[in-house]
């Protein structure tokens, strides 16, 4: 199973990659999506520069005991990945006491394999920029009031790493960061990687003039070529939930290949097996309304850009879902089909006591640099699943119960 679950990661984040090249190079695709002026460029420097897909990337999955089904793609600042190493030893040795194994991929530590794909990722802007590729980059990890953020220490954790290879590294908040003399700086100290953890669209919808003028600052720079961002700044965008509807609408691949576009057979058998049915709910033609009002229960709406359970309305488990659907069609909305979730028996820490309870689980797939280098679970007692609104995470385990 854990072959499956990393080759649905790996191969749906090649499809979307393609999904995104497509839309921009559409007028009429870019026209329903949400991407900026700004955005359709980051993306087409991104194609130009062969880093259209994202080094960095989470895929959240369900499993149900039988099938595999995409909830969505974090890839413009996917977090976790420090956590899971955290956990992944102690709870292998808990459970092999118990007889259980662990489906968690690989020995290597996902957080080394973020530092290899940030240095191979500075090599291959180091050689297209004509700079010494044996050269080591100065890094900023930027993110917004890092001091004061659950994940300060995956920062303090990624910037130790870097140092013991030897390059000088700084975590800092976006406004830390100037545009000057060609490049970009955090005081006189000039950055020629940056480790983008602040997600984007807080920079870009800012009101805020000081985060505007950041976000100004890091797309002139990354214009000129002159600072390297992991991810790049249009990869991100592969993360959009408009590209589901995309690449499920029935004529993906016919589009596809009037821009000398293929799918593989690999990513055929994905689209039609793991993604769940899907089409634009923006402006939804009376055909799909008539669809979707006639099987609520049977639907989700979810905006483009939401993400970990944010912005998602289930037609099973809201009140008046036929006002919360309608209502969203003049936003920028996609429409999928609900699929199940499977449950797991974990145990749970309550006063010094150990329960064993029975909770919603969705899977968590790293994928970096192309291949999955780790799967990680978030438990819940309800849906949507989210951390931020109480889940838990966990290593994944192979439970004989799993269902």
């Amino acid at each position: 199973m854990t072959v499956i679950l990393c080759r649905v990661a790996e191969t749906v984040v090649r499809i979307c990659a393609k999904a995104l090249k497509l839309t921009v190079s559409s007028p009429d695709l870019c026209g329903l999506s949400d991407f900026r002026v700004e955005d359709v460029e980051a993306v087409r420097l991104d194609a130009e520069r062969d880093s259209l897909t994202p080094p960095i990337a989470r895929v959240d999955l369900t499993f149900d005991g039988v099938n595999v089904n995409v909830l969505e793609i974090n890839s413009d600042s996917p977090a976790g990945s420090f956590h899971l190493d955290l956990i992944r030893r102690p709870q292998a040795t808990w459970a092999s006491q118990f007889g259980v194994n662990s489906i968690a991929k690989g020995s290597t530590r996902v957080s080394d394999t973020v530092i290899e794909v940030l240095l191979t990722k500075w090599k291959q802007f180091a050689a297209r920029t004509g700079r010494d590729e044996s050269s080591l980059p100065t890094v900023a990890i930027v993110d917004a009031d890092w001091e004061e953020q659950p994940a300060r220490p995956e920062f303090e954790y990624y910037q130790s790493l870097l140092k013991k290879r030897g390059l000088a590294a700084t975590i800092c908040n976006p406004e830390d960061l100037r545009a000057r003399d060609h490049g970009l700086f955090v005081d006189d100290q000039r950055i020629d990687l940056i480790y983008k953890r602040v997600l984007w669209k807080d920079l870009a919808q800012s009101h805020d003039e000081k985060l505007q003028r950041v976000e100004a600052d890091i797309m002139q720079c990354y214009r000129r070529d002159a600072v390297c961002v992991v991810n790049p700044l249009g990869s991100r965008l592969v993360g959009s939930k408009y590209l589901f509807a995309v690449m499920c609408d029935p004529e993906f691949e016919q589009r596809l290949q009037a821009c000398n576009i293929e799918l593989t057979d690999e990513e055929q058998d994905v689209i039609r097996n793991n993604v769940p049915w899907t089409r634009n709910w923006q402006n939804a033609s009376d055909e799909l309304q008539d669809r979707v009002f006639g099987n609520l229960d049977q639907y989700v709406v979810k905006s483009y850009a939401g993400f970990g359970g944010e912005e998602v309305e289930l037609g099973n488990l809201i009140d008046r879902p036929k006002g919360t659907f309608r209502s969203r069609i003049a936003g920028e909305n996609i429409v999928q089909e609900i699929v199940r979730h499977g449950s797991v028996t974990v145990p749970i820490v309550k006063q010094g006591d150990v329960y064993w309870e029975r909770l919603s689980m969705i899977l968590g797939a790293y994928v970096i640099d192309g291949e999955c280098v780790g799967i990680e679970a978030k438990v819940s007692e309800s849906l949507p699943i989210s951390i931020r609104q109480g889940a838990l995470r966990t290593a994944v385990l192979a439970l004989s119960d799993m269902s």
